[in-house]
């Protein structure tokens, strides 16, 4: 949360420009004389337009310098910013009345003249105006409500008293932990960088148009903006994605708003699983039905990220909560066409073919080839950035910024020239005008110097960036080696001098650790535009003056590989004690401990070069190496750097150079070990392979998760044991079928690797393949014997790993190769009960139609009728229903259905249960009640309708006690409001927090 001063001066611009157009316009419409009352209805609402933006700025000024107001604020502030569009369109309805202002022969004119003709004075006019104040009023009452919240006597003082320490907000409720392992990238960087360089008015045209309002309200709709670089696709996404967040103000439980920003200098921004983990992130803070998916995806799936078959099916059931929700997707093309973009596509496109009704997609991208085949846009759902639309938007940007930036008010006499020569050259490229910009504020105090610096403008932006680069040669000489060598850094580097060598080619971000809400913003450098990155890699830079700035992908990530690792290899850092202090004594230790062997791997040939230094650090400095490992666990990195893994938990650099796929570091391990022991056998090296330790048990079984073929076959060549169990996967075998390594599998089998073991995490190594979704791998295994029906591990059977992953098509090669439906044990019981928890309805019909028994009991949930009903699913609820399960069948970690329901937010789900006869009074399970499971769900309805039947507003039992509690350690507000209404006791002295206003402070 900022503090109150900062957050309302991120208003007070907005607040300043209503007043003074509202102001304006109804001057004008004051003027005019024999008015009806089209008119006189105008100058009442703008009459009360300006009073209510005086009111709030007033407001909003008072309290600006109180900590104890900031959460008012924000949320004054943020009502206020939902009207910036309307405040921009008011501006241009003023516009539109003329520019010479309000002078006497204007106001003489509007007097006597009586012309209802002309622009201001058409009914429609009129009638538009009317609108967008009925609007904007509309936004800000919601203001002025929380500016008087705290004057309302009548607020009920038990209600104040929980309600001042609940949290409102969905995203406190998803825990840290949570965060940590999802590791879903921090979208609200890129949208707060782009919208900082958004103007006033950019975009509306796209708002206003008729394919963004079709979007808007078409069941199922698919939008792609598209244009060539620079041309503003990432603003006026981000125009769109402002406008859309109108739609969820207004519903904010309905509607679902998610966005994703690809971006060219982050590789944890490129891929499918992370543009996937963003959205899922996003949506489990707005509903509480997401929120509970998240928790579930966690709790199968922890501490690994779940493939993206799995992403995209949790994504579609987050979706399906909904009534209507948004997707927007920027930056398609900043996805590397080489590496991730196939899968990124495959994605958007296996979300468009969800056909959910409510689902919408807009997509921005640049019309390359690739894009527009996997997209196929119907007609009307391609909407191309090169258009006179967009040569508006750049007159206005080019007009306004003229106009208010302090460094061009020295050249106010030659705007027109400026404003002409710059539309000339722009051609539609926001980017080019950006730059352009640039210049001319460094530009010299001669009128002879602007002329000539607007006659010689450059052609493009290869031209514009040729000559920054070519400024920089002779200015800082020394300095462009460096730029060489970060230029390229796709994980970007603190580095505060690029920016005063580098103005217009290197911009600042202040990212925070999205693991907490609270975290300190670090001030991040990086390249400011991806057409900079693409001209410094591009072949056309090489025949130029700026060839010295030409970036080799090789050489560059072998120069920070090399750098990275004498970081490491430092005495001084082994010698510090690791803790918080020395993070900040040695800022980039934990970059170069995460990513040294990133940038080895790609270094290619030139990687030769880092050899030396590898082999330093893993075998002739045992200090650097333990301090490396302890900065970050490589082989656990969703540990993250918490510098705190004891010394005696480090294993052999034959390990961790197994887990890196180092094979020339092991042949070297190999000799020296060798060597010291005096053996001249391999005897000494086959027992430092097989010693177990580390996360995964042994050097052959990290190797094998990782899929290094070559290291695996070395370690195997070495007499490593393939059979040795131990580790997170139990053995090497099933290491690599749960990451569906194709190659090390079949490589492992023909070494004799046994198919039906029983160890580690999934039990056996088709059950991995089958959880995870692997159908290469399991093809495989089922051709070399592996048991079909082995009972063993987490998910018991092959069939119930496979329903637990929710992957239906490898059910269906189980289901037809004689899978046994009946088998019970495992985690979910049985197969049903696994496909019932995952909402899976296809696949709970091919389980019924082979004889499963929705009757059977067992496993977390106790029945599979309980477990539809945690994921939802009414469809599915109704299904087993009908084949004879039972309604009130008590047992299981919710008691029974309805709680089960209750509790995880499925109302739709709770109604088709007491519709078939579900007993609301009947009491077990871990919330005790109906009323309380309800209370911790948020459903409001379905509280009061328990109440109305007469449950006992205090009826006691399950985790929390009461129903009061449950709210309030939930943060429910509006069912915490209810359930006092209802003379719910808050001091009621049991629970898990003894009584309700403990549970909302241990929420705070």
């Amino acid at each position: 949360m900022g503090d109150p001063l900062s957050i309302a001066s991120g208003v007070a611009g907005l607040l300043s420009l209503g007043i003074q157009v509202s102001e304006l316009l109804l001057k004008y419409y004051q003027a005019i004389e024999d008015r009806g009352k089209d008119f006189v209805r105008a100058t009442t609402k703008l009459k009360n337009l300006v009073d209510t933006l005086r009111a709030i700025d007033n407001e909003v000024q008072d309290r600006n310098n109180d900590p104890g107001e900031a959460d008012i604020l924000q949320t004054v502030c943020t009502s206020v910013e939902s009207c910036e569009e309307i405040i921009v369109e008011l501006r241009s309805e003023w516009k539109k009345f003329g520019t010479s202002g309000l002078d006497t022969s204007t106001l003489d004119r509007l007097r006597t003249t009586g012309h209802r003709a002309i622009y201001p004075l058409r009914q429609s006019t009129l009638q538009k105006l009317d609108e967008d104040i009925t609007e904007i009023i509309r936004h800000l009452s919601l203001a002025m409500d929380v500016l008087h919240l705290k004057d309302d006597s009548a607020i009920q003082t038990d209600l104040s008293q929980v309600k001042a320490v609940l949290h409102e907000t969905r995203a406190d409720q998803v825990s840290a932990m949570i965060r940590k392992w999802l590791k879903a990238p921090d979208v609200a960087v890129n949208y707060n960088a782009i919208s900082t360089k958004r103007h006033y008015g950019t975009g509306m045209w796209f708002i206003r148009g008729n394919a963004f309002q079709k979007w808007l309200t078409d069941p199922n709709s698919f939008l792609w903006s598209n244009g060539f670089a620079g041309c503003g696709k990432s603003v006026l996404c981000s125009t769109a994605i402002q406008h859309t967040m109108r739609r969820r103000w207004d519903n904010p439980v309905d509607v679902g708003i998610a966005f994703f920003f690809f971006t060219f200098d982050d590789e944890s921004k490129q891929d499918a699983s992370a543009m996937l983990r963003a959205l899922l992130l996003q949506l489990s803070e707005q509903h509480p039905d997401c929120h509970a998916n998240l928790v579930r995806l966690h709790r199968t799936y922890h501490p690994w990220v779940p493939t993206r078959e799995v992403l995209l099916e949790y994504l579609r059931s987050m979706a399906q909560r909904f009534g209507q929700v948004y997707i927007f997707l920027d930056a398609l093309d900043e996805s590397p066409r080489s590496k991730h973009r196939e899968l990124v596509l495959d994605a958007v496109k296996t979300m468009h073919r969800w056909e959910i009704p409510g689902l919408h997609l807009l997509v921005t991208s640049r019309d390359e080839f690739d894009v527009r085949r996997a997209l196929k846009p119907a007609p009307g759902s391609d909407v191309s950035l090169k258009n006179d639309a967009v040569e508006n938007d750049i007159t206005n940007y080019i007009c306004d910024t003229l106009k208010t930036n302090p460094d061009l008010q020295r050249w106010e006499r030659y705007h027109d020239q400026i404003q002409k020569a710059l539309l000339e050259h722009a051609q539609g490229v926001f980017r080019y005008v950006e730059c352009q910009f640039d210049f001319l504020r460094r530009c010299p105090r001669t009128k002879a110097h602007l002329i000539a610096c607007l006659r010689s403008l450059p052609h493009g932006l290869d031209e514009t960036y040729e000559r920054m680069l070519s400024e920089l040669i002779d200015a800082h000489a020394s300095d462009t080696d460096r730029f060489s060598q970060f230029s390229l850094e796709d994980r970007r580097l603190d580095a505060e001098s690029l920016i005063e060598i580098c103005s217009g080619l290197l911009e600042i971000l202040s990212v925070h650790n999205n693991t907490s809400s609270n975290s300190q913003a670090n001030q991040i450098v990086r390249i400011t535009h991806y057409s900079v990155q693409e001209y410094l890699e591009s072949k056309r830079i090489k025949e130029q003056k700026a060839a010295v700035f030409a970036l080799e992908a090789q050489v560059s990530h072998a120069v920070v590989a090399n750098i990275c690792l004498a970081y490491l290899l430092e005495p001084q850092l082994s010698e510090t004690p690791l803790d918080e202090a020395s993070a900040h004594k040695f800022p980039f230790a934990s970059y170069a401990a995460e990513f040294w062997h990133h940038h080895y791997t790609n270094a290619g040939n030139m990687g030769l070069e880092c050899e030396a230094p590898v082999l330093t650090l893993f075998e002739d400095s045992p200090a650097a190496f333990k301090t490396w490992v302890r900065i970050f666990a490589v082989d656990k990195p969703f540990r993250g750097h918490k510098f705190d893994l004891p010394p005696n938990k480090i294993v052999s650099p034959l390990y961790y150079a197994s887990f890196l796929g180092l094979n020339f570091t092991l042949n070297c391990l190999c000799l020296s070990s060798i060597h010291h022991s005096g053996c001249t056998s391999q005897a000494r090296v086959a027992t430092d392979i097989n010693k177990r330790g580390g996360f995964y048990g042994y050097p052959l079984q990290a190797a094998s998760s990782n899929g290094h073929f070559t290291t695996v076959q070395w370690l195997l060549n070495q007499h490593a044991d393939v059979n040795a169990q131990g580790g997170k996967f139990g053995n090497a075998l099933q290491a690599a079928s749960s990451r569906g390594h194709t190659t090390v599998v079949e490589l492992l089998l023909h070494h004799g690797a046994d198919i039906n073991a029983q160890c580690g995490f999934f039990g056996t190594a088709l059950h991995a393949a089958a959880h995870n979704g692997h159908i290469g791998v399991l093809q495989i295994l089922l051709h070399h014997g592996a048991d079909l029906n082995a009972s063993y591990g987490r998910f018991s059977t092959t069939l119930q790993a496979a329903c637990a992953g929710g992957h239906e098509s490898i059910a269906g090669i189980l289901l037809a190769k004689g899978a046994d439906v009946r088998t019970q044990g495992g985690e979910l019981g049985n197969a049903l009960q696994a496909a019932a928890l995952r909402g899976q309805e296809d696949i709970v019909h091919a389980l019924l139609a082979h004889g499963s028994d929705p009757k059977t009991q067992g496993g977390q949930y106790g029945w599979s009728l309980q477990a539809a009903a945690i994921a939802g699913n009414e469809r599915v609820v109704m299904v087993l229903l009908e084949r004879g399960a039972d309604v009130n069948a008590q047992g299981g970690q919710y008691g029974n259905a309805l709680q089960a329901a209750l509790s995880s937010g499925h109302q739709e789900a709770a109604r088709v249960l007491l519709q078939r006869g579900a007993d609301i009074y009947r009491q077990g399970g871990r919330y005790g009640n109906a009323l309380q499971a309800a209370c911790l769900g948020d459903l409001p309805d379905m509280v009061e309708m328990l109440l109305d039947k007469g449950i006992d507003v205090d009826i006691q039992g399950g985790k929390y006690g009461t129903a009061l509690q449950g709210a309030a350690a939930r943060g429910h507000g509006e069912v915490v409001k209810l359930l006092l209404s209802r003379n719910a006791d808050v001091k009621a002295q049991v629970g898990q927090h003894d009584n309700a206003l403990e549970a909302a402070r241990y929420l705070n």
